[in-house]
C-alpha cells in the first residue's frame, strides 16, 4: 500500500523533480564506489566507473533536455516563431551537423545550448512586445473608461 501511495504522489510530481533526483541518486550510487576504488589505488576500475556514470547522467540529461526543448518549442510555436529545421537521421548519421539540433541517445532531436539559447532569446523578445502591446491597449482602455465616468458625472449633475 505504501508503494502505491509514494507511485501516486511521484506522478503529482514534475517530471523534471523526478529526473533530477534520479540524477542525486545515480551520483550517490556512483561517487562512493569511485572513490573506494581510487582509494584501492585501481585506477582502470575507478576511469570504468566514471565512464558508466557519464553515460547513466548522459540518459537522465537528455531527458531533460527533450522536456525543455519540447516546452520551447511549444511557446515559440505559440507566438508563430520560425524555427530552424533539423537534420534528418539519414543526413546525421552521413555526417551532417547543425550548430542548433543534435540527435539524442533517448529520442528523437533536442536543441543544443546554442539553438536553445538563440530560441529562448526569440522567444523572449516576442513576449516582450506582446506585453508591451497589451501594457498599451489596457493603458489606453483606462484613459477611456476615466473620460466616459468624468463625462457621466458631468451629465448627472
Amino acid at each position: 500500500m505504501a508503494l502505491l501511495r509514494k507511485s501516486r504522489f511521484l506522478r503529482l510530481v514534475p517530471r523534471t523533480w523526478r529526473i533530477k533526483k534520479e540524477i542525486k541518486k545515480v551520483n550517490q550510487e556512483y561517487r562512493p564506489k569511485i572513490l573506494e576504488a581510487k582509494r584501492d589505488g585501481n585506477r582502470e576500475q575507478a576511469q570504468k566507473l566514471v565512464a558508466f556514470l557519464h553515460f547513466d547522467l548522459r540518459i537522465f540529461h537528455d531527458e531533460l533536455d527533450e522536456i525543455y526543448t519540447k516546452r520551447l518549442l511549444r511557446k515559440a510555436r505559440h507566438l508563430r516563431l520560425p524555427i530552424t529545421s533539423h537534420p534528418t537521421v539519414n543526413e546525421a548519421f552521413d555526417g551532417a551537423e547543425s550548430d542548433d539540433w543534435r540527435l539524442s541517445d533517448v529520442s528523437g532531436w533536442i536543441l543544443t545550448d546554442v539553438g536553445y539559447a538563440k530560441l529562448n532569446k526569440e522567444v523572449k523578445k516576442e513576449q516582450r512586445e506582446s506585453i508591451r502591446t497589451w501594457s498599451a491597449v489596457i493603458g489606453m482602455l483606462t484613459g477611456l473608461f476615466g473620460a466616459l465616468a468624468a463625462l457621466a458625472a458631468i451629465l448627472a449633475m
